[in-house]
C-alpha cells in the first residue's frame, strides 16, 4: 500500500478529504495532520511515499514545509493541494513542489495524480533514482539567460514569441516553464507540451523571475564537471527538437516531440549536480571504452540520465507522451507499437542531430545516440530515412 500524508490546518478540510478518499483506504495508507511541525515529526518516524499539503498555514506554511521535506526526506513526492491560486505563490513553491492541485479537487483527479506518480515510481523504482531527483529542486541553467530575456523584452518591438525563443534554447528553463503552466495555479484546463504556448500563459514577468531564481541557484550549487558542456547540450537539444517537430504530421504530437527532444537530456544536469565525481567517472569510462554513456551510468550509479529525466518530468506533471519519449529516447524498441509516434520521433531526431552536427552534440560524453535501425525497419520507415536526413542537414545549416 502507498503511504500518503495529508497536511492542512483546517480540520474540516481534512475531514472532507478523509471522507472523500475513504473508498481508497484499501489501496492507500493515509494519515492526516494539521500543521507542518507535526508533519515533519510523523515523517521522521514513518516512511511515506507522498505528502499532500496546503500552502497557507500558520507558523510553518506549505512552502517552508515542502522545502524541509525536500532536504530531509528527498524520496517523498511533494504535492500542493491549495486554494491559494495567486501566481506569486506558484513561483515561491515551484522549487519544492512536484505537482500542484487546486481546491476544490475531485477525488478522481487526486487519485489520478497519485496513481500516475505511483506508477512512475514502480517503473523507475531504484531508491537512488528517487533520492537523486527528490533532493534537487532546480536543474542547472546558464545565468546569462535572464539577461538575454531582459534585453530582448526591453525592446519596443519585442513579443511573447521572442521570449519563447529564448526559453526554447534552454532545456532546464523549458522544463520548469512547462511544469508551472501545467499546474493547477494557471487553470489551463488541458496538458500543454508546447513551450511557446506555455510562455504565453506564464507571462514575461513571472518568466523572468523564475529564470533569475533558477540561475542564482545554479551559479551557487552546480559543480564543475569536466565534459558537461551546457552550451553543447543546449545546441544539440535545440537541433534535435527542430528535427523532431518535422517528423510528425499531427500538430499535437509534433509539439510534444519538440518539447521531449529539448528536454531529453535534462537527466545529465541532475546527475552532474547530484553525483559530480561519480558521474564524472562514468563519463571518463565512456570516453575511454567507446561504450554508450547509458551503460557506464548504470554501472556507476545504478541509474541513467534517461530514467532520471523521465522521472523528474513525470512527477512535475508533464504530458505522458513527453515523459515516455524522454525515458526511451535511446531505446525505442522497449515498447511494442505499430506506429511512429513521439517516442520514435525523439529517438530519430536525436540520432540525426548527432549525425549532421556532431560538434554540437553530446558525442564527447559518449552518449551513443545512434539510430536503432531495427526499430526503423520494424516500422517500415527505411524509405523515409533519406528525406529525413536531408531535412536534418537543412535544419543544422539553418540553426548555425
Amino acid at each position: 500500500m502507498r503511504r500518503i500524508l495529508f497536511v492542512d490546518d483546517q480540520r474540516m478540510v481534512l475531514d472532507g478529504l478523509r471522507s472523500m478518499l475513504r473508498k481508497h483506504r484499501h489501496e492507500w495508507d493515509m494519515s492526516f495532520v494539521e500543521d507542518g511541525a507535526t508533519a515533519l515529526e510523523v515523517l521522521s518516524r514513518t516512511p511515506f511515499d507522498i505528502i499532500v499539503t496546503d500552502l497557507r498555514m500558520p507558523n510553518m506554511d506549505g512552502a517552508e514545509l515542502l522545502q524541509r521535506v525536500c532536504r530531509e526526506h528527498p524520496r517523498v513526492v511533494r504535492i500542493v493541494l491549495s486554494g491559494q491560486t495567486e501566481q506569486d505563490a506558484a513561483r515561491r513553491v515551484a522549487h519544492a513542489a512536484h505537482q500542484f492541485l487546486a481546491k476544490p479537487c475531485e477525488a478522481g483527479l487526486l487519485k489520478d495524480v497519485v496513481d500516475r506518480t505511483c506508477r512512475l515510481q514502480d517503473a523507475l523504482s531504484a531508491p537512488v533514482l528517487r533520492e537523486a531527483v527528490g533532493s534537487i529542486a532546480d536543474l542547472p541553467a546558464k545565468p546569462r539567460v535572464y539577461q538575454q530575456l531582459t534585453d530582448v523584452m526591453a525592446k519596443p518591438s519585442s513579443s511573447i514569441a521572442d521570449a519563447a525563443m529564448i526559453v526554447e534554447s534552454e532545456p532546464a528553463i523549458a522544463a520548469k516553464v512547462l511544469q508551472l503552466v501545467n499546474s493547477a495555479f494557471f487553470n489551463v484546463g488541458r496538458r500543454i507540451g508546447d513551450v511557446r504556448t506555455a510562455v504565453g500563459y506564464l507571462g514575461v514577468e513571472i518568466l523572468k523571475t523564475l529564470i533569475l531564481d533558477i540561475s542564482v541557484r545554479q551559479s551557487r550549487e552546480a559543480p564543475r564537471v569536466e565534459g558537461l558542456d551546457l552550451g553543447a547540450i543546449r545546441k544539440h537539444g535545440v537541433l534535435a527538437a527542430r528535427i523532431a517537430r518535422k517528423l510528425l504530421p499531427d500538430r499535437a504530437q509534433s509539439q510534444d516531440a519538440f518539447s521531449a527532444s529539448l528536454l531529453k537530456d535534462v537527466g545529465w544536469l541532475v546527475l552532474a549536480q547530484r553525483f559530480g565525481s561519480t558521474w564524472q567517472a562514468a563519463v571518463d569510462e565512456a570516453r575511454a571504452t567507446g561504450l554508450p554513456l547509458l551503460i557506464t551510468e548504470r554501472k556507476a550509479l545504478e541509474i541513467t540520465h534517461s530514467e532520471v529525466g523521465a522521472y523528474l518530468l513525470g512527477i512535475w506533471g508533464l504530458p505522458v507522451a513527453i515523459v515516455e519519449a524522454v525515458a526511451l529516447h535511446h531505446e525505442p524498441n522497449r515498447i511494442e507499437t505499430a506506429h511512429f509516434d513521439v517516442v520514435g520521433a525523439v529517438h530519430v531526431a536525436g540520432a540525426l542531430a548527432e549525425e549532421v552536427s556532431p560538434s554540437s552534440s553530446a558525442t564527447a560524453l559518449g552518449s551513443g545516440c545512434q539510430l536503432d535501425e531495427e526499430y526503423v525497419a520494424r516500422l517500415g520507415l527505411d524509405a523515409d530515412l533519406p528525406n529525413w536526413r536531408a531535412m536534418a542537414v537543412r535544419e543544422a545549416e539553418a540553426s548555425g
